[in-house]
């Protein structure tokens, strides 16, 4: 699996030219900026860049204006089409009305399309809008998103068992929830294609370092503790525990665990020499 890394923009040069496949935001490449210049060379390098629509980052879609703009900043590999948050109908009626229209302006670029499901937030429906989707034969890509949680799991069994409905497909996860060692999980599934992640860079700049074999330690609430990315934050204290995280989110999405992992004991057993166990003064 190919994995992108996502970065603030005065780390990109650190962490995200790491990977040869990259996810840029659309509302941060608007101008000639060190930002919109990164990307910019990365695929004038022939290296595989995808431009989001920002929604996560802004909370509301961009207008298609401003999307265009960012889209002929640089010359981008494929492009996540505008998607509506619980939303289905609106995001297929977009989809459906703006994607022969991009095909036809950027014949080269492929098309990623996020299903959603409606208020109830039930996955049975963004089950039916990705089924939807699929069938919209300019789509080239279907993104699997965090939202659906162990959602996404369940999601990869269908098409795992149905090779049907990944006819002509290509998958992307799209960000990771929870632990994020789930990438390594998803690497079962020789058909995603892709990930991209902010938490290896996030939790390195608050100096959590994820543990090769288990992931995020702390589960869920210390993640939820952890500020958002902010991409105008180029502070990196502890680097050498970011770039461990950064080698061990591209090993997982290569579905190994390279890291040796050295097996210290609980507190309370002390650790054992040749003559008795130091239990501390």
């Amino acid at each position: 699996m190919r994995a992108a890394v996502i970065a603030p923009i005065g780390l990109l040069k650190r962490y995200a030219a790491r990977a040869r496949y990259h996810l840029c935001l659309a509302h941060l490449c608007q101008s000639d900026s060190p930002y919109m210049q990164f990307y910019r060379e990365a695929s004038e390098r022939g290296e595989y860049v995808i431009l989001a629509n920002s929604i996560i980052e802004l909370g509301q879609p961009m207008s298609t204006d401003e999307l265009l703009r960012a889209l002929d900043l640089v010359h981008h590999a494929e492009f996540v089409m505008q998607d509506f948050p619980r939303d289905p109908a609106t995001t297929h009626f977009w989809a459906m009305n703006k994607g022969e229209e991009l095909k036809k302006r950027y014949a080269d670029m492929k098309l990623m399309a996020v299903p959603q499901w409606g208020q109830g937030k039930v996955f049975e429906d963004w089950w039916a809008s990705f089924l939807w989707l699929r069938n919209l034969p300019f789509i080239d890509t279907i993104g699997l998103p965090k939202f659906i949680r162990g959602g996404r799991g369940v999601a990869a069994q269908r098409l795992e068992q149905d090779p049907m409905l990944r006819l002509d497909k290509e998958f992307h996860l799209l960000g990771t929830w929870g632990n994020p060692l789930e990438v390594k999980d998803m690497t079962r599934y020789k058909w995603i294609r892709g990930v991209d992640s902010k938490a290896p860079v996030r939790f390195g700049q608050y100096g959590i370092a994820l543990h090769p074999a288990v992931g995020l330690l702390g589960g869920n609430g210390l993640r939820d503790a952890v500020p958002a990315l902010d991409f105008y934050n180029p502070d990196d204290p502890m680097p050498s525990i970011t770039d461990h995280n950064v080698v061990t989110y591209l090993t997982w999405a290569r579905g190994k665990t390279d890291a040796r992992v050295l097996p210290f004991p609980k507190p309370e057993e002390g650790f054992e020499t040749k003559s008795r166990i130091f239990k501390g003064p």
